[in-house]
């Protein structure tokens, strides 16, 4: 892994944490609703099938706390290689694009630079950082990415 796809996992971890948490709040929804509960009291059987819904409920919100977890973790490792940076441009940079998801027209619009040169910033940022953890880049990922496995 690059330290670019390092970096640039976070967001995808975000929309992942987001898609999980909307698919639980459907199961909640979807065993709450008037429609489940009838079927559930035609069967006779009205308290295990709430219960064995409720279970899976709370196995889903156990799975996605577990994913957020992990998702905090590589967020802050992203974050520490980020500052461990000693430009304060690349820094700039690398933290809005990376942990605030602005694309490269919104940052260079609210820093007052052009684009090519938040770019040329940002492509600094990324050697220094190669340089930096290059090899040892899989021993900072491998315990953040341990959660998702």
């Amino acid at each position: 892994m690059t330290v670019k796809e390092f970096l640039s996992q976070a967001e995808y971890l975000d929309r992942l944490i987001d898609s999980e948490l909307e698919q639980l709040e459907q199961l909640r929804s979807v065993s709450c609703s008037s429609k489940s509960i009838a079927a559930a009291s035609k069967n006779g059987s009205t308290v295990s099938v709430i219960e064995k819904t409720v279970e899976k409920i709370c196995l889903a919100e156990e799975e996605i706390n577990r994913h957020i977890d992990g998702y905090a973790d590589t967020k802050r490792e992203i974050a520490r290689m980020v500052n461990s940076l000693s430009d304060l441009q690349q820094r700039y940079v690398l933290e809005q694009h990376y942990l605030l998801f602005k694309p490269w027209e919104r940052i260079a619009e609210e820093s007052y630079m052009s684009l090519r040169n938040v770019q040329y910033i940002h492509k600094k940022a990324i050697s220094t950082l190669e340089e930096r953890y290059g090899e040892k880049l899989s021993l900072v990922c491998a315990p953040c990415l341990a959660a998702y496995a």
